[in-house]
């Protein structure tokens, strides 16, 4: 009996850590990150606009012969302004992230890739004026044509560690 208790709580446990890191890395709640959608029409929308944990801190680029130092924050890129609006792939929610930006200048679509604790990629459309309508929709299908550069961007902190411990 009282192994099967042992058995009970340590599922359990498990469970509530992975719960806890899906909050924490996508920012967004078990629900919204489990559905799975293809293609970007078919994404997953975001009122609320958190760009992942993962994603977040001190970048560096090389873009356009000049170094550059981006930060990323909650809800914030350096240059590019605040978030309004995200979508992401479900399947990939913390790997594939779209943004829509506005920095009350214009208006940026930027996706941004992660691909390991140190290394992400981004990809942006052109800048729109802020007081022109323009949709999310319309800027980020840029992306996703061919001939815009990936930009590799190099963490210049250290990486979000998260660590288990089983019994």
């Amino acid at each position: 009996m009282e192994s099967s208790r042992k058995d009970i709580l340590h599922v359990l446990l498990k469970f509530l850590i992975i719960l806890v890191f899906t909050i924490s890395v996508t920012g967004q709640q078990p629900n919204d990150a489990l559905q799975g959608f293809s293609n970007f029409d078919k994404q997953q929308p975001n009122q609320e606009c958190v760009i992942p944990v993962l994603m977040q801190g001190q970048w560096y680029s090389y873009e356009d012969g000049k170094d550059n130092d981006h930060t990323i924050e909650e809800r914030d890129m350096s240059e590019k302004g605040r978030c309004i609006q995200m979508k992401y792939h479900d399947a990939d929610s913390v790997y594939r992230n779209f943004f829509f930006f506005d920095n009350g200048e214009c208006k940026t679509c930027v996706a941004l890739y992660y691909r390991t604790a140190n290394v992400l990629e981004k990809k942006q459309s052109a800048c729109q004026r802020s007081d022109r309508e323009v949709s999310m929709e319309s800027l980020c299908n840029e992306i996703e044509q061919e001939g815009l550069t990936l930009t590799t961007m190099f963490g210049m902190q250290e990486p979000h560690i998260l660590i288990i411990f089983y019994t």
